[in-house]
């Protein structure tokens, strides 16, 4: 007996997090690096200012779609940063 459709609309309506446009193109940038990246780099690809970049991946975060990789350096700032990387 397999899933009926019913079930499924309400686990998409109900669980899977409903994002916003603007969200989504944080997350679709994630999503093409090969490697976890910081809000800089993701701001650099989306050509965006980083405060455009840093609310949404903490929404994304808080929404379990975004988790932290790792810390390190970022060389170009020569500061600490927080990698993200999909979940």
């Amino acid at each position: 007996m397999g899933v009926r459709n019913t079930s499924r609309q309400a686990y998409f309506n109900d669980v899977v997090p409903k994002i916003n446009e603007a969200q989504m193109v944080v997350l679709a940038a994630l999503q093409k690096s090969k490697r976890p990246v910081n809000n800089q780099e993701v701001a650099n690809f989306l050509n965006k200012q980083i405060n455009t970049i840093t609310p949404r991946m903490g929404e994304l975060v808080k929404m379990g779609l975004v988790e932290e990789a790792f810390r390190a350096i970022y060389p170009v700032t020569n500061r600490r940063v927080i990698y993200w990387r999909k979940k």
